[in-house]
């Protein structure tokens, strides 16, 4: 299984994924197993969140599951 793990700002992304600061895209290995999970600021908003969705599953097909953190 692929996870994207999407936050609309980045003031959200660091709260989760510290190591990450100020990447729109970027991986962290944040489970037990060692997998590597993929994480994208998408920016606030419907569009936004859309735009940002369509361009990283377009490139990423082995992505199974979305995670959206912060205020959704």
């Amino acid at each position: 299984m692929r996870l994207l793990c999407v936050t609309a700002t980045a003031r959200e992304l660091t709260a989760f994924f510290p190591k990450l600061c100020g990447c729109a895209l970027g991986e962290h290995t944040a489970l037990p197993t060692g997998e590597r999970l993929l994480v994208c600021l998408s920016g606030t908003g419907p569009v936004n969140a859309g735009i940002a969705l369509g361009r990283i599953l377009a490139l990423h097909s082995e992505i199974t599951a979305v995670l959206n953190f912060g205020l959704a």
